[in-house]
């Protein structure tokens, strides 16, 4: 009897010892749990990818590298043009839909409906353009034209003298720039090589200057000019500023100019060209880069004639230098 008492007691001993065991467990898990679930955790020494849930329990448990778009604001802004409607296939056959094209683009519309037939030959292009533009059909894209180049604005002189041709072109305006006063150019040619003695013979006494008689004027050709065998040869070539007295004299005893051109220098049908630039230097109109272009194959022929040219006046008012060219021709 007193073993059966010892033994249930022993018993209630190990219950209650394996009870207390238990609610330790329970009271030991419980606290770590409510500590896990109340205590914040530090990140600053944490790597990797994060998930913080705001407000839904169904948030994605994903974690991605990019932002969800944001939500497009609706911005109402104000009607400034009058809408149009859309022109379908049957309503534009029916004719249903309501015209809602301003005044202006009406007019626009009324001047791109001239008829085909009513145009030139050369706007065809543009005829049908404008009728793609009215049936709204979409043609083969068309290149704009290039536009047309502006016109060259350039003035030209031109005039003949002594059977010879000359033209003075200025890349100006009329009026901008000119060259005028000038003696002829074929005042400072080159002396010929051989004068006739019915030249000498046909020199006159001048009736208002005294002092221009045959015998002066015979004299002053006896400068360059020697007899021999009948007729006067050149001796030597008088300097370009002197030549102008000289050919007045040969002019005067009726020399032939022709003579000059076809047979003492065969010039006929050959010219002289050059292009120079008219500016203001220092309050001085000048002439500066002269280059020939075209020569009569004779050097001093074609210095004559530019030493011509560059004795008349030249003007230039404008503020820039002005491109210009010369041709004489001896025809």
């Amino acid at each position: 009897m007193k073993a059966s008492v010892a033994v249930k007691e022993q018993r209630k001993r190990d219950f209650s010892a394996i009870g207390i065991a238990l609610l330790i467990h329970l009271i030991v898990v419980g606290a770590y749990l409510v500590s896990d679930y109340l205590f914040i955790e530090d990140l600053v020494d944490y790597s990797g990818p994060v998930l913080i849930k705001l407000g839904r329990a169904d948030a994605p448990e994903e974690v991605t590298d990019s932002l969800p778009a944001a939500p497009v604001e609706n911005i109402d802004e104000p009607d400034v043009t009058t809408e149009q409607p859309v022109e379908t296939a049957e309503e534009r056959k029916s004719g249903t839909v309501e015209e809602t094209v301003k005044p202006e683009e009406r007019e626009s519309e009324t001047a791109r409906e001239i008829p085909v037939a009513e145009k030139e030959a050369g706007d065809e292009g543009q005829a049908e353009q404008s009728s793609e533009s009215r049936t709204g059909e979409s043609g083969p894209a068309v290149a704009d034209a290039p536009p047309a180049e502006v016109e060259k604005v350039v003035d030209v002189t031109s005039g003949k003298e002594e059977g010879n041709s000359f033209e003075t072109t200025f890349d100006a305006t009329p009026g901008l720039v000119s060259r005028s006063f000038g003696a002829p150019i074929y005042f400072y040619l080159p002396l010929p090589p051989v004068i006739s003695s019915s030249v000498f013979d046909s020199l006159k006494d001048d009736p208002v200057l005294s002092t221009r008689t045959a015998e002066k004027k015979k004299g002053i050709l006896n400068q360059y000019f020697a007899l021999s065998d009948g007729d006067y040869y050149r001796t030597k070539q008088p300097p370009p500023q002197y030549r102008p007295e000289l050919w007045a004299i040969l002019a005067e005893g009726g020399y032939d100019i022709g003579v000059y051109k076809s047979v003492d220098y065969n010039l006929k049908g050959k010219r002289v060209v050059f292009t120079f630039v008219v500016e203001d230097r220092e309050g001085m109109t000048v002439l500066s880069n002269v280059r020939f272009t075209d020569r009569t194959g004779f050097a001093e022929i074609d210095e004559a004639v530019f030493y011509g040219f560059q004795q008349a006046t030249f003007s230039n008012s404008s503020e820039t230098p002005i491109k210009g060219r010369f041709t004489y021709r001896f025809e």
